[in-house]
């Protein structure tokens, strides 16, 4: 990906993926990464819109070392994304579990078995795909991408708030509400979160104003 993660250089995250099934290249550690928090920044628009998870408060960016309320919420919004990405890790390693095969060998494995997967390799995905569904943090979908270095709560509080940066300054989203206001829905329902300097919570406008917020890129704001 020489680097480059942005929906310019990669459209389509699905398309990478299936691309990785059939590639010689060896797929590092900080390619998961990159993939996994290129996931998290397009699917920031989603968590904050109302047509998505409706999570606006978490456009105010906290000074927060370690927030706990980021981190949950984050992954209950991007559950979606998080189970498309392992799904695509185990098929892959299903697919394909060792790297010591050239593609002309699968190939030609492939037209032997007439395109049918490896033995018991669909009651495998079944039985691991259920598992897969329970699972409910972060650090457990790391370890299904085979992600070694785990990141600590305080390297990945900050990862998620540059991913809302991120989705930002790439176009993802808009910044949909002021600051103050986010900061104001945000202690709703987190009133330890930090405040940062200079800003101060304002009384919260109404429902009709909140309604016709979007987080969406080229659509109207309220202003």
């Amino acid at each position: 990906m020489d680097g480059e993660s942005s929906k310019v250089s990669c459209p389509n995250l699905g398309h990478l993926l299936v691309c990785l099934l059939i590639s010689d290249l060896e797929i590092t550690e900080k390619l998961r990464k990159a993939i996994i928090t290129e996931a998290i920044a397009r699917n920031v628009v989603w968590m904050l819109d109302k047509s998505g998870a409706n999570m606006p408060e978490l456009s105010y960016l906290e000074p927060d070392r370690v927030s706990v309320y980021r981190l949950k919420k984050t992954f209950e919004a991007s559950h979606t994304s998080y189970r498309l990405l392992m799904f695509s890790e185990l098929f892959r390693g299903i697919a394909r579990p060792s790297r010591e095969k050239t593609l002309v060998q699968l190939r030609d494995e492939l037209f032997d078995r007439h395109g049918a997967p490896p033995a018991g390799a669909a009651l495998q995905l079944s039985s691991e795909v259920r598992r897969l569904h329970n699972i409910d943090n972060s650090q457990q979908v790391f370890r299904e991408m085979g992600i070694v270095s785990l990141p600590s709560a305080e390297k990945f509080t900050s990862v998620l708030r540059e991913c809302v940066r991120e989705s930002m300054q790439r176009g993802y989203s808009v910044w949909g509400l002021p600051a103050t206001i986010a900061l104001g829905l945000r202690r709703q329902v987190d009133p330890e979160v930090g405040l940062l300097e200079p800003y101060v919570a304002k009384p919260l406008p109404g429902e009709n104003y909140l309604y016709q917020v979007t987080f969406f890129p080229n659509k109207r704001r309220q202003r």
